[in-house]
């Protein structure tokens, strides 16, 4: 069974798999796969030769984003599979592109079961998300899948951009406009507002890595009592720095609150720290480390 180094290994393998692409190789890129994957995927032969056809140029640079994430299937009828997942943005001299790959590493029940279970790809051109992982269209299909994307809901777009707006305040070092994103009343509920926008304003150095689905994104609740109509956001984010901080975000903020104008704009900020797994449950018993308005 392998153990430890899965982003050395995720690497070479990757290295492997552009090494084969840029040849033209598809016997070397076949043999990189599951051969469980390479038996139920339909039309695999077809997908390959896509996948040949789709990637241009020669590799330039790569960003190793994520690698080597592990995770563990164990059932009766296929034992215990180990897996890790990867995402890679590869520069040719023709292209850049998203690689979102799921490999398995151990196979209880068929040791030589292992290699790629799901590789997906998109041209950078047709990857809407700019400022966000790739992660295929999150059905994990296996085989080969080609310029395949989520769509993001409106509620999560929306929440996106006004988040991105902030971070883009905060790594300017740009206090006007951050304090403009917050509503008159988190300004005066806030017994110092200043002092905690320097706190915001000096949370990391650098800019921020992107975020994927399952870290960011926000819910709109439209309300409409007597007469009064009310818009509301709802968001939250894990953040990692390219320095190597971790933070979660808590926003609320009303965008339409026609009974009272001075409630427009963020209403409750909250900054925590976090560990370095996305997935670990927030202790919002924590005391945040920034605090603006209030709920």
């Amino acid at each position: 069974m392998v153990t430890g180094d899965y982003s050395g290994l995720a690497n070479r393998n990757f290295n492997a798999l552009i090494t084969a692409m840029e040849n033209k190789d598809k016997s070397a890129v076949k043999a990189l796969f599951m051969d469980s994957t390479i038996n139920s995927s339909e039309n695999f032969e077809k997908s390959l030769d896509e996948l040949l056809e789709y990637y241009n140029g020669k590799m330039t640079s790569y960003d190793d984003v994520s690698s080597g994430g592990e995770f563990v299937e164990r059932n009766l009828f296929i034992g215990k599979r180990v897996f890790m997942s990867s995402y890679f943005v590869v520069e040719t001299d023709g292209d850049k592109y998203h690689f979102d790959i799921t490999e398995c590493v151990f196979d209880s029940l068929n040791p030589g079961n292992v290699g790629i279970k799901s590789l997906y790809i998109i041209n950078d051109k047709d990857f809407p998300d700019k400022d966000g992982y790739y992660q295929g269209d999150y059905k994990n299909t296996e085989g080969i899948n080609i310029g395949k994307y989520a769509e993001y809901s409106e509620d999560t777009v929306m929440s996106r951009e006004k988040f991105n707006n902030l971070l883009t305040a905060v790594e300017n070092k740009d206090k006007d406009t951050l304090g403009s994103y917050f509503s008159k009343n988190a300004v005066e509920k806030t017994p110092d507002f200043d002092n905690e926008v320097e706190k915001l304003l000096n949370l990391y150095k650098g800019t921020h890595k992107p975020f994927n689905r399952y870290t960011g994104g926000g819910s709109v609740y439209e309300m409409n009592d007597r007469g009064t109509e009310y818009k509301y956001l709802d968001s939250n984010f894990y953040l990692e720095t390219e320095e190597g901080k971790n933070f979660y975000f808590k926003i609320s903020e009303y965008l339409i609150n026609e009974e009272d104008e001075n409630n427009v704009g963020i209403t409750c900020l909250k900054v925590y720290n976090q560990t370095s797994d996305v997935n670990a449950e927030i202790d919002m018993e924590a005391v945040p480390i920034v605090v603006i308005g209030a709920e």
